[in-house]
């Protein structure tokens, strides 16, 4: 992404207000920020980066072992 698509909101930034501004740019965009989001997603390979991070740890050892 060549721009900021997803504010962070952490420690003192975490306000209602904020929380509240960041609501009403994504009511307001007609669709585009959706369609960002969406971008983002699939840039960052969908959900479950956990488990893929996890899946991709235990493959590498189990490389290293055979």
């Amino acid at each position: 992404m060549d721009k900021p698509v997803v504010k962070e909101l952490i420690q003192h930034d975490l306000t209602p207000e904020n929380i509240n501004e960041e609501l009403k740019k994504l009511e307001s965009s007609s669709g585009t920020l959706l369609a960002e989001y969406n971008q983002l997603i699939d840039k960052l390979g969908g959900g479950g980066a956990s488990e893929k991070t996890a899946q991709l740890m235990l493959d590498y050892l189990n490389s290293k072992n055979s």
